[in-house]
């Protein structure tokens, strides 16, 4: 209508609220960092109380070439402390989140109460599908790097296999042999393709205990 306009005006949101995983902290600290300051927005970093010390380096980086203070923040400490007060913060306008789907609903409930958006990726479980008709020795390879790439602490590890039964044995001994030649060790060692869980609690988790057992039985069954 001729006596009407319309636009759309792009405004940037505000303060923004980042809270990153402790597999690749550094990485995932930029990639919510970068867009949002490229949008205007300030920024609240709190990375996971496993792995601080990259992002706070990144801070200090940030300092030394000039960035205007209080900018970018970085916030460490517990995610039922310093995570929750950040989702449940008036003054927060958004969430960024990278974690487990458990966190996440938590989040999500929190930033309800004031409408606040959310943005949420959250962790899971990536099958491989396996079709009759592929080169099974470059699959297996690849689905092997693909489930122990960052000792398979990753939401993208192919760590669920779906696999045409008719190839179903001799994939599942490909996946063997290619396992049983990963040199397990010190990361710092040289050669060393599996290193340890990030923490000493995730070790003794019943559902790891579970995971392991119920693959082995897997393993044993189509074998």
């Amino acid at each position: 209508m001729d006596t009407f306009k319309s636009y759309i005006l792009k405004e940037p949101i505000g303060v923004v609220a980042l809270i990153t995983p402790w597999n690749y902290p550094f990485l995932m600290a930029t990639w919510k960092i970068a867009p949002a300051l490229a949008a205007g927005c300030a920024a609240i970093l709190k990375p996971s109380k496993l792995a601080s010390v990259t992002c706070l380096e990144l801070g200090e980086i940030c300092k030394e070439i000039g960035l205007p203070h209080g900018v970018l923040n970085i916030v460490t400490g517990l995610g039922h402390e310093a995570g929750a007060s950040l989702a449940s913060h008036p003054d927060v306008d958004k969430i960024s989140f990278t974690g487990s789907s458990a966190t996440g609903s938590k989040i999500m409930t929190t930033a309800a109460q004031l409408v606040k958006p959310v943005s949420l990726e959250l962790g899971g479980k990536s099958p491989i599908v396996v079709f009759e008709d592929v080169d099974l020795d470059k699959v297996a390879e690849w689905t092997v790097f693909g489930c122990f790439f960052t000792n398979g602490q990753i939401c993208s590890a192919t760590s669920r296999l779906i696999v045409h039964e008719s190839i179903a044995v001799e994939f599942v001994d490909k996946l063997v042999k290619w396992a049983e030649n990963i040199k397990i060790s010190d990361p710092l060692e040289e050669g060393c393709r599996l290193g340890p869980i990030v923490s000493e609690a995730h070790l003794f988790v019943e559902r790891l205990k579970e995971a392991i057992e119920s693959y082995l039985s897997f393993l044993y069954d189509s074998v």
